[in-house]
């Protein structure tokens, strides 16, 4: 599934941009961030997760931490139960992969509800509050809200570089991915990491 392929090297991204406090703006926090993704939710065990979701087979995850594993969902089997904005994108999209470390959800990765940046903003801006904004030199940004246990990422191009590949290879503005993530265990690979790296995580 093409979700499957993009959203792995996302992931990876993503997880180090949210640790990184340079070009860092303020956020002012207007409401909990969501932790649930229709019936899963971040926090839940794999084995829950397993049970509602149906799906066994792991992701090839040539980045992962030790002890981290990332499973893959196409909601077409289960019509209704999954954010509504899902069942109308393009078949490729309609899915997420979810990231579990130690058997314990931490990230939901899923396809945008809007593809323009400027409105993802005004949307989430208007429930969350302004976002930190994130700037990479190879053209990706982040805008990124967090509260105390919750963060939401939106991944977008602010350069368009076709030379690059995906996501780069998209119009400047278009988001590419929106993922939501439990703080403390992705804090706990973080300082996992720093002691003892995994063989397949990043430097």
């Amino acid at each position: 599934m093409k979700l499957n392929q993009t959203q792995g090297c996302l992931t990876v991204v993503i997880g180090m941009v949210l640790l990184s406090a340079a070009c860092a703006e303020p956020t002012t926090q207007r409401q909990a961030l969501p932790r649930n993704f229709g019936p899963v939710h971040l926090g839940m065990s794999e084995e829950q997760f397993t049970q509602i979701t149906g799906v066994t087979k792991e992701d090839f995850c040539a980045h992962c931490a030790d002890f981290e594993s990332k499973k893959s969902v196409e909601i077409e089997n289960s019509p209704g139960v999954y954010p509504a904005y899902l069942y109308a994108l393009p078949k490729s999209a309609r899915g997420f992969t979810a990231s579990f470390y130690h058997g314990k959800l931490y990230s939901i990765e899923a396809s945008p509800e809007l593809a323009g940046i400027q409105a993802a903003k005004k949307k989430y801006g208007a429930i969350f509050g302004q976002p930190r904004t994130t700037n990479w030199k190879n053209g990706l940004s982040f805008a990124t809200w967090e509260d105390g246990v919750t963060a939401v990422v939106i991944t977008y191009v602010r350069q368009q570089d076709r030379n690059q590949g995906y996501p780069l290879t998209m119009p400047a503005g278009t988001v590419s991915s929106i993922e939501y993530i439990d703080k403390s265990v992705r804090d706990d690979i973080q300082a996992h990491e720093k002691v003892k790296p995994s063989s397949g995580a990043p430097n």
